[in-house]
């Protein structure tokens, strides 16, 4: 099994078992892989060029930066960045317009697709940030923006490449598609199931903003440090 996944891969993977969450050896990031972390390759990864501005990593928890930046996966589990993946049809209609082609939901990957009968948005989700989403029996706790890499842009099973999709999100949704959740209350989630979202407290609201303030201002600085740097 080692084998044939690595073949169909092309580098070396393997099966293992979950590690418990205080067992960090197969989520912390070596002294070169920590060092490989440059602006040149996040650029790469995002699609953007030098030109080009980076994402606004303040809508970020800073939780999560810190996480990132030591760990390929949250300790605890083999997942991305967040257990959950929301994403709108609206939000796909919406960057399919910019794109002028309908784009197949498959190449952004949601563990859900939600169907909003009247949205009040091009990009619903975007305005669901420190909400609890109630989906069936299940709660989520809406998190942070999906900032989105080229991987939907590459070719998969019945997809060509489209290097357009990349340019089509960063103009339309600034390069942001969906939503990352964490598990609140454990629940079942079926095919049709009613879709609820809470509001955001005010001062919950207050306190988000003000955290964003000092985080973007921290990474502008830290941003233009690095890009002065590496040149």
């Amino acid at each position: 099994m080692h084998a044939k996944l690595s073949e169909l891969a092309g580098r070396e993977v393997r099966l293992t078992a979950l590690p418990p969450v205080d067992d960090t050896s197969l989520h912390r990031l070596s002294r070169a892989e920590r060092a490989d972390m440059s602006m040149a390759s996040v650029r790469a990864d995002l699609g953007v060029t030098e030109e080009e501005k980076l994402p606004d990593f303040s809508i970020m928890r800073l939780s999560d930066l810190v996480t990132q930046a030591r760990y390929s996966t949250p300790p605890g589990s083999f997942v991305d960045a967040a257990p959950v993946h929301v994403l709108s049809a609206t939000s796909i209609a919406t960057v399919s317009a910019e794109l002028g082609a309908l784009l197949d939901v498959r190449r952004f990957r949601p563990n859900v697709l939600v169907a909003l009968k009247d949205p009040d948005d091009d990009l619903p989700e975007s305005h669901w940030l420190g909400a609890r989403l109630t989906l069936g029996t299940t709660v989520l706790d809406v998190t942070t923006p999906t900032i989105r890499c080229v991987v939907p842009s590459r070719a998969q099973p019945g997809l060509e490449v489209d290097r357009r999709i990349t340019r089509a999100v960063a103009q339309r949704a600034g390069r942001c598609l969906g939503v990352y959740c964490w598990v609140d209350t454990a629940g079942a989630v079926r095919v049709g199931d009613p879709v609820a979202v809470g509001s955001v407290p005010l001062p919950r609201r207050l306190l988000a903003d003000a955290g964003r303030r000092a985080k973007r201002f921290t990474f502008g600085l830290a941003a233009t440090a690095a890009e002065r740097f590496s040149r």
